[in-house]
């Protein structure tokens, strides 16, 4: 594996964090002092995974709403993953000390968790009606 996928220092990185570039002029002339985990890269891939996982099970589920329940689910879960090695500012909420990211995570895991649990009941009174 090439060293960009393990650590990456972001040379012209746009948010202008970091130490200025020798010989560089312009805005974007700024590199990580200390290279840090590719995030982009590992949150690309896990989302063409999880595009595969979603296209498997496309004709499994029946219900209108189970998929999009299911891809909120495990997006939710992924943001979650990679934020914990995501470097970002950390904010105190409720008490736990969470990033943005994370809290936008959780709440797509929550609607995920309730779009399941909605459907799934959904399906089931249907069901029952078709055959009753």
């Amino acid at each position: 594996m090439p060293d960009w996928m393990w650590s990456y220092n972001y040379p012209h990185n746009v948010i202008g964090d970091g130490i200025p570039i020798p010989g560089c002029e312009g805005r974007h002339c700024m590199v990580l002092p200390d290279p840090v985990f590719p995030t982009p890269v590992y949150e690309a891939i896990a989302c063409i995974l999880l595009f595969f996982v979603l296209w498997r099970f496309r004709k499994v589920f029946k219900n209108p709403g189970l998929l999009f329940s299911t891809y909120l689910l495990l997006n939710g879960m992924e943001r979650f993953t990679i934020e914990q090695i995501r470097v970002n500012n950390k904010f105190e909420i409720a008490g736990y000390i969470l990033t943005q990211a994370e809290v936008i995570a959780l709440v797509l895991i929550t609607l995920g968790v309730a779009g399941l649990i909605y459907f799934k009941s959904h399906l089931i009174k249907n069901e029952r009606r078709a055959i009753g």
